[in-house]
């Protein structure tokens, strides 16, 4: 393990470090803006770079995420030395939305997101980060995305971690179900409709119907979307199901193109991402990819319970380590 300047807040002592140490860091050092995407959407970004960085960190979050649920991640990245860039993808946060209903996220194709990416790797992250390693880090939705962008532009990350990757939804549909939805929202134009099975953002918090096992990272997350609506994001559109189902195929077919070192954590009581995807993928990955599995995790690992959130964290920052030694 390398020897960090900082060590991993627990329970007690997050919320205070939140509202203290980090929210002056993030004032003094963190910087927005906004770039064009190829169609002209506006899409938001978030940045941070220690002096003489060891390497810059793309982050790409997951489904109705925003920066303020990687507050902690970020910090902890900035003070081990990593510079870092943090896109809202589109639909999320202040970027650009493709339906008038804020807590709704639509998408035509889950492709859209990584050309998005793709912009803002050419536009921003690259011309900022100069002949620095570049490391590619997602969770869920964002691993979808990302799997999906190694698999089409494979010369702009020297490495990868995953995090809960949505490589295949539970109760993902077959092909041909799939087509027959897309038929029938087409035909009644529902694209941007809420999906069956989605919801709306309700205002009465449920920690224990969430991803998220510390009650503190829940409670500080939910306090933003309370407050602003642009982190209302709840449920996805019609379609936003269907491109959701209609990636894995994609991914699968091209998993052997994904040529640089792949990590992939996995959370043992993932209620969301099917374990039968990591499996198939594996099959058809040729770059061997590290695949770790925290059994005592929900979704979301960087707010798993205590023992396994740091174990995650230790691991987490011994392979950064090792990609930029």
């Amino acid at each position: 393990m390398p020897t960090l300047p900082f060590t991993f807040l627990g329970e007690d002592d997050f919320l205070p470090a939140m509202e203290g140490p980090c929210k002056a860091w993030r004032e003094a050092n963190v910087e927005h803006g906004f770039f064009g995407s190829f169609d002209g959407a506006r899409i938001h970004y978030y940045h941070a770079a220690p002096p003489e960085p060891k390497a810059c960190i793309t982050i790409i979050p997951g489904f109705c995420e925003f920066y303020g649920k990687y507050h902690e991640l970020t910090w902890y990245f900035y003070q081990a030395g990593y510079a870092f860039y943090f896109i809202e993808n589109r639909g999320h946060g202040y970027s650009a939305r493709e339906t008038d209903e804020m807590d709704v996220v639509h998408i035509d194709s889950i492709m859209t997101y990584a050309k998005d990416l793709k912009e803002f790797l050419d536009k921003v992250v690259t011309p900022g980060s100069k002949d620095l390693k570049k490391i590619l880090w997602a969770h869920s939705m964002g691993g979808g995305i990302s799997t999906l962008f190694l698999e089409t532009y494979p010369d702009y990350f020297d490495a990868a971690i995953l995090n809960a990757p949505m490589l295949k939804i539970k109760g993902i549909k077959s092909p041909e179900q799939i087509k027959e939805l897309r038929r029938e929202m087409e035909e009644d134009h529902s694209e941007k409709a809420l999906a069956a099975g989605q919801k709306h953002f309700s205002t009465e918090p449920d920690f224990e119907g969430s991803s998220t096992q510390s009650k503190p990272r829940f409670d500080y997350v939910f306090a933003q979307r309370l407050a602003d609506p642009h982190y209302q994001t709840k449920g996805g559109s019609n379609n936003w199901c269907v491109a959701c189902g209609e990636v894995h195929e994609t991914i699968m077919e091209n998993a052997a193109k994904i040529q640089i070192p792949l990590v992939i954590n996995t959370a043992g009581l993932d209620h969301l991402i099917d374990p039968e995807g990591y499996r198939e993928f594996r099959e058809r990955a040729t770059c061997n990819p590290q695949i770790t599995n925290y059994e005592a995790s929900k979704h979301e690992l960087i707010s798993a319970e205590e023992e396994t959130r740091k174990a995650y964290l230790t691991k987490l920052f011994e392979t950064l380590e090792q990609f930029t030694s």
